[in-house]
């Protein structure tokens, strides 16, 4: 549901508290038809749709045949919210000229004109700025006004400037909002799932690891074993050669002696391929360990049609 929804209910309040707004009415707006009311329902609608610009383009009409601030303030803050920072301010200083205007609605006006003040400079600063500069000032735009729409910009211009990973997370930054005005959600779902296309794959993740760290351990138990049968080989060869008589070894021929002792040192070498290669595994493991996200860091788009009173929204949403 649309922000503009809370300013037509200060509306209705505003009737139902104080019947007697209708007697500044101009007589030709309380007709039969009762235009404003309609006008303002039909921004109703409009607002729920995240069509912002059409909410605060129907309220500007109430507003001229019912020249009640409470319009203006409904548009200003659908203006603020479509991104418009410059119509938004514009309807808030109507707000806030208005005499005899309640408490609660002109602090309402006043903290919605904060807003929109704060983001002007960095909105004029990403018109007229580099794409890469624009993106970090819309950015800086949305943050200090919390405006999402200013967040698709954002992520236009980082793709323009073709920063694709930061675009990508810009993009996801916007859906997971649930103000975007209903074109820029589509479009930044589009750009989301454009951008993606073109980021390489993300690093393998965790289960690289792991199978790393397995292979390292099994290759230091072999480099284990390979040494304590080196070793025990040695110590048969050794214990056979002091089975001597008159200085003479007995059973035990010059070339088996040497072939046991040739085993003995494959053995021994494989100990220490085994502990060579079960180090640089080990190494490799803490590497992946440190650089591998958790989950796969792709965002995913949903897209949510319902139906409303105007006909079909479409909801684009992500998450990151």
């Amino acid at each position: 549901m649309g922000r503009v929804v809370l300013a037509r209910l200060l509306v209705v309040l505003a009737w139902v508290a104080a019947p007697e707004v209708w007697a500044a009415v101009p007589a030709e707006a309380s007709g039969d038809h009762d235009e404003p009311h309609d006008l303002a329902d039909m921004a109703l609608v409009a607002g729920q749709a995240h069509r912002y610009g059409e909410a605060a383009a129907l309220l500007d009409r109430a507003f001229e045949v019912a020249p009640h601030p409470l319009y203006r303030l409904g548009a200003g803050e659908a203006y603020l919210d479509e991104g418009d920072v410059d119509l938004a301010a514009a309807r808030l200083r109507d707000v806030l000229e208005a005499t005899d205007l309640p408490a609660a609605t002109r602090a309402r006006a006043h903290g919605l004109l904060v807003r929109a003040n704060a983001a002007a400079p960095f909105v004029a600063k990403a018109r007229a700025a580099s794409p890469a500069t624009a993106a970090a000032a819309w950015e800086d735009a949305s943050e200090a006004a919390d405006v999402g729409a200013f967040l698709v910009q954002a992520a236009a211009a980082w793709e323009t400037a073709r920063r694709f990973e930061r675009a990508a997370d810009t993009y996801a930054r916007a859906l997971a909002r649930d103000d975007l005005p209903a074109d820029l959600a589509l479009n930044a779902a589009a750009g989301l799932t454009r951008v993606r296309a073109v980021i390489p794959p993300p690093p393998p993740g965790h289960t690289a690891a792991w199978i790393t760290t397995g292979t390292a351990a099994a290759a230091l138990v072999f480099a284990g074993g390979a040494l304590i049968v080196s070793d025990q080989l040695r110590a048969d060869l050794d214990d056979d050669l002091q089975n001597t008589a008159d200085g003479v070894v007995i059973g035990v021929t010059r070339a088996d002696a040497q072939r046991r002792a040739g085993l003995a040192d494959s053995w021994q070498t494989a100990a220490w391929i085994g502990l060579g290669t079960a180090a640089v595994l080990a190494v490799t493991s803490l590497v992946l360990f440190e650089v591998a996200p958790d989950e796969d860091a792709r965002s995913a788009v949903q897209l949510r049609a319902t139906a409303s009173p105007d006909g079909l929204v479409i909801f684009a949403g992500g998450s990151l």
